[in-house]
Order: C-alpha cells, then sequence, then structure tokens
C-alpha cells in the first residue's frame, strides 16, 4: 500500500537519490508511472529536487514521455496498463489535460507493483491491439512493473502505430 498517495516520499526519494549519487552517474532517472496521477509539474519539481541534492541531471520516464509525445505531435494516444479503473481514470485525465487525450485505453485491474508483472503477454497483445483500433497517434504501455516493453517492436510492426513503454522509454 501506498503511504504517499497524494504526493512523493520525498525524504525516501531523496535519500535514494543520494544513495545512487555515490556511483558517479551521468544522470538519475526516476521510471514510475506515479507521476501521472500526481501531476507533470510534480515530475520536474522532483527532477530539480534530485539534482539540486545530488548535482546529477535528473528525468523520469514521464517526462520522456511527453518529451516523445510531443516530438512525434501525437494528438491522441491509446493507454494500455495494469491498473485498477480509478487509477487509470486519473491516469488518462492527467493525460488530456496534459495535451495528449486518450482515444482508447485498456487496464487488467491490478492494485499493487507486484502483481502487475503477472499479466500474460498475451493479454497486454490483446489489449495493445483494441486501443489501437481507435486509431491513435501512438500507444503508451504504462507502468513501472508492466512487461510489455519486449512487446513494443512487434506490435508497432503489426499495428503501423509507435508503441511507447514508459519502462525503456526513459533510458530511450
Amino acid at each position: 500500500s501506498d503511504n504517499y498517495k497524494d504526493d512523493y516520499d520525498w525524504d525516501g526519494m531523496l535519500g535514494a537519490a543520494k544513495l545512487l549519487a555515490h556511483a558517479k552517474l551521468d544522470v538519475i532517472c526516476w521510471n514510475g508511472s506515479k507521476g501521472v496521477g500526481l501531476g507533470f509539474d510534480r515530475e520536474y519539481t522532483l527532477c530539480a529536487r534530485i539534482t539540486q541534492e545530488t548535482g546529477i541531471p535528473a528525468t523520469t520516464s514521464v517526462l520522456a514521455l511527453e518529451a516523445v509525445l510531443k516530438a512525434r505531435n501525437a494528438k491522441s494516444i491509446g493507454l494500455v496498463s495494469p491498473h485498477t479503473d480509478a487509477y487509470q481514470a486519473k491516469m488518462v485525465a492527467a493525460l488530456t489535460k496534459r495535451g495528449f487525450p486518450v482515444a482508447a485505453e485498456r487496464h487488467a485491474g491490478f492494485s499493487d507493483n507486484l502483481s502487475y508483472c503477472t499479466v500474460p503477454d498475451e493479454d497486454i497483445v490483446r489489449m495493445i491491439r483494441d486501443v489501437a483500433k481507435a486509431k491513435p497517434d501512438a500507444v503508451v504501455t504504462f507502468c513501472t512493473n508492466f512487461p510489455a516493453a519486449h512487446l513494443a517492436a512487434p506490435m508497432e510492426q503489426e499495428l503501423g502505430v509507435p508503441v511507447f513503454d514508459t519502462v525503456s522509454i526513459g533510458v530511450w
């Protein structure tokens, strides 16, 4: 259960960043879906605070997603996740508010991080195909522990639409 539903655990996040800084990294990338629900502005604050605490530039997978959707001039997206109805609705609202209306969405209905990785490939593929029927400019598979990254390239080839996975997009 998330004890910080409406914010980050700033002490924990910044403490982890300080520990990572010992490795003399070039960049720190927070890969978490929570940032969409909190609002994109909170992601910029997170990066600024990590950089202030560590001296290392920081980014997040959510900000990387925003950058690639803007670069691709995506006017609508298909959203696929393992989340519950309520969390999915929160993400749809936040993405729409940020200028990325969700043309279609599918989600598996899970509520804890450990269960997210149990969604079978065939279910993820079915969800991607379903949202692609709405003809979005891009499909986004969204969640840190959602095992969809390896499906992005083959689904792009099959469907002819970019598929961006937030597990890998921060690195990309």
